[in-house]
């Protein structure tokens, strides 16, 4: 379940109808367009249990969310019943910014998360009106669009190995805060590992024997389930590395 604080007292998954554009936004301007996440933002805060639904494909896209904390999985089901998970939305990061009227995919919490929930209209008026967010706001979809791409590159010419290797890579790009120092560093890890399996569309069996064969290279320890020790970023690096 969803809990909204803030600017909103009583909150749902998408609520009924459009949202009024909040007054925080108003007056202050809308945080949604900043790309730091560890501020105490001005607007309505959802908080979403494991697994918790924020939207479902074909909603009406009525409001578009940054990541606070935690992490959020994109997903599509196919035809054959699999599920294909498209992205994860890590702390400062956006989604839920459609060009059409409806979702195109589901979104659920992994672990758990914190949103900044934004009504769409608030979006649109303050890009038409803002040139600076009207910059931020294309780069959020160039942002989208590279992801995407890079998605595809990894699924149709990347091993199992080197799948996971790059995916390693950008949670410990995303991490703020080294835990390490150097070339070794440690990542919060917030999906489990059928998560990453059905990110990289690899089975269950094969990611964690991915995962065993980077240990076994001593490129990464496993302190826990949460959390990843990389001891070289650089040894990742060269196994994306184009082969002579």
């Amino acid at each position: 379940m969803a809990i909204a604080t803030n600017v909103y007292s009583k909150g749902s998954r998408q609520g009924e109808g459009v949202s009024p554009v909040p007054a925080a936004c108003a007056s202050s301007g809308c945080e949604f367009f900043e790309r730091a996440a560890h501020n105490k933002p001005l607007g309505p805060v959802l908080k979403f249990d494991r697994n918790g639904t924020v939207y479902r494909r074909g909603e009406t896209a009525h409001y578009c969310y940054k990541v606070l904390e935690g992490a959020v999985r994109i997903s599509r089901v196919l035809v054959d019943g699999h599920r294909q998970i498209l992205n994860f939305v890590l702390p400062g990061e956006t989604f839920g910014i459609e060009l059409a009227d409806h979702y195109t995919a589901d979104a659920e919490a992994v672990r758990g998360a914190m949103l900044l929930r934004c009504p769409r209209g608030c979006i649109s008026h303050l890009a038409a009106h803002e040139p600076v967010q009207c910059q931020k706001l294309m780069a959020m979809l160039s942002d989208g669009m590279s992801a995407a791409q890079d998605h595809v590159i990894l699924l149709s010419q990347q091993s199992a190995l080197e799948r996971v290797a790059a995916f390693l890579l950008r949670l410990a790009a995303n991490n703020s805060e080294d835990s390490g120092s150097g070339n070794a560093r440690v990542i919060e890890v917030p999906m489990q590992r059928q998560d990453m399996a059905d990110y990289l569309s690899l089975t269950l069996e094969t990611t964690c024997r991915s995962l065993t064969e980077l240990k076994n290279r001593h490129l990464v320890s496993i302190p826990n389930r949460r959390q990843i020790r990389i001891h070289s970023i650089g040894g990742l690096e060269a196994l994306l590395a184009p082969q002579d």
